[in-house]
């Protein structure tokens, strides 16, 4: 890390620059400036942090502000086992946040113990990256235990008085998905156990996934789900299906099969007995099923080019990773997942390579009050439940009616209705999508919940400037 200069503004927005200066407090300690607003006390820094202190609960300290460190390492001790997320703004801050920290740890009376080991408990942030607050939260098990505490500095407050909400809602919802995720988890992990080990004496026979690019010169994926937005696609996907390789989840197989469409892969997720009405209609020969190790059993015996793969969710420190070493299974590679077969499909399509990925009938929400697209294993079920009296849109109006929806901005200008899940399902795919800083990806517009770093493009035109590369046997 650079020092600090007092005499160096950093630049943000292209126009407005921090004067950041360093002063020395009455009682002898380094206090801060910037922009001539006062950041620590004048007279005592150090007790300044202290008073900080309530009790001595587990946290995680959401902290907008690293300044010269104190408040934060005084957090820090007040509660030992905690953790924290710090917002710094000022890049010049942020790039030298380890010599901060540092710093303000030999200023203050930290008690015996392995300082790189307390750092990697605080992390700090420049911008508002969601993905690093999930997986910070996530790979250090806080979703339970830990009580969040909000503290902005005060200078903080009067220098960015934008950014303190955006922030604390980030981590907010960041800490609602793992939370989520980990009652999924809680939920299944009996079932995923009597699956893997039954799906494990099958890896002899079947192979697991290599991320290799399945077409070679095709650059362009699409991910089909089960939407209702897929029915406004599905004659274009057909029209253009030798330019794209198509990745269609279990509960979007039969639309394109009975479109004429030849899906190249077909991604399953589900661990529950049911996936298999998902598989009503006979798949292509040409298609690859992907299964998860944790997937329904009898799936992999239903089509004779089945590959398995395995989330990271369920794998380290799972029976998946003893299995894999009593049997001495090497090669594994791990794909992620935030919870649905879409953004499983997703992970497992950049990870072939793959630049260009347009989300069709990944929706998140109820285009035109809908929940699912025809022929969707739902729309079938909805149909044969229906009669004269209780008609498909009433049972569809009140299904949705029991989700609480909430309105949502839609990516045609209206609003459309989603829920609480869905929009986190949502916030994750999002995440990914920001993650993936080598991919675009492209949607049409179908009336379904706007999604952020998503081009939203007339699909027929978007596929007409694509080669003719593949070719079905």
């Amino acid at each position: 890390m650079t020092e600090l200069n007092p005499d160096r503004g950093a630049a943000l927005d292209g126009g407005s620059f921090f004067c950041i200066e360093y002063l020395t407090s009455r009682n002898n300690k380094k206090t801060l400036k910037i922009n001539g607003i006062l950041i620590h006390s004048l007279h005592d820094p150090v007790k300044e942090g202290k008073s900080l202190v309530d009790d001595m609960s587990r946290k995680l300290f959401v902290v907008m502000g690293l300044g010269a460190g104190y408040h934060i390492i005084n957090l820090m001790l007040s509660s030992p086992g905690s953790f924290c997320v710090v917002f710094e703004p000022v890049n010049e801050l942020y790039e030298a946040a380890y010599r901060i920290l540092l710093d303000a740890a030999s200023e203050c009376d930290l008690p015996e113990v392995d300082l790189n080991e307390f750092l990697k408990r605080i992390l700090v942030i420049k911008d508002i990256n969601e993905p690093e607050i999930f997986d910070f939260i996530a790979s250090n098990g806080l979703q339970t235990g830990y009580r969040l505490v909000f503290y902005t500095n005060p200078g903080y407050k009067t220098l960015f008085p934008d950014k303190e909400s955006p922030f604390h809602s980030a981590v907010r919802k960041q800490l609602e998905l793992n939370i989520q995720n980990l009652f999924t988890e809680s939920n299944f992990i009996p079932l995923w156990y009597k699956n893997i080990i039954k799906n494990y004496k099958d890896l002899v026979r079947i192979p697991f996934i290599k991320f290799d690019k399945a077409i070679e010169n095709v650059n362009t994926a699409v991910i089909a789900g089960a939407g209702p937005t897929l029915d406004k696609d599905i004659g274009i996907i057909k029209k253009y299906q030798d330019r794209i390789i198509i990745f269609a989840v279990d509960t979007a197989i039969i639309p394109p099969i009975k479109n004429g469409i030849v899906p190249d892969y077909i991604v399953s997720l589900d661990t529950q007995f049911y996936s298999i009405y998902d598989f009503i209609c006979r798949i292509p020969e040409q298609s690859t099923l992907i299964c998860d190790i944790t997937a329904y059993p009898p799936l992999k015996d239903i089509h004779p080019k089945t590959i398995f793969t395995f989330t990271s969710n369920t794998y380290r420190g799972f029976l998946t990773e003893y299995l894999s070493a009593a049997l001495r299974v090497d090669g594994i590679e791990l794909n992620s997942t935030g919870g649905t077969v879409s953004d499983y499909a997703v992970t497992i399509a950049l990870k072939m390579g793959f630049k260009q990925i347009v989300l069709s009938g990944v929706d998140f929400s109820f285009p035109d009050n809908r929940t699912h697209c025809k022929c969707s294993p739902y729309h079938i079920n909805i149909l044969a439940k229906s009669n004269y009296i209780t008609t498909p849109d009433t049972m569809v109006a009140s299904a949705i009616k029991n989700r609480s929806p909430h309105a949502a901005e839609g990516d045609d200008g209206r609003n459309v209705l989603s829920d609480f899940i869905l929009s986190n399902y949502s916030y994750y795919m999002e995440s990914l999508i920001a993650a993936a800083e080598d991919a675009e990806f492209y949607k049409g517009c179908g009336g379904a919940m706007k999604m952020n770093g998503i081009k939203y493009v007339d699909l027929s035109s978007f596929f007409d400037c694509l080669p003719v590369k593949k070719q079905h046997a």
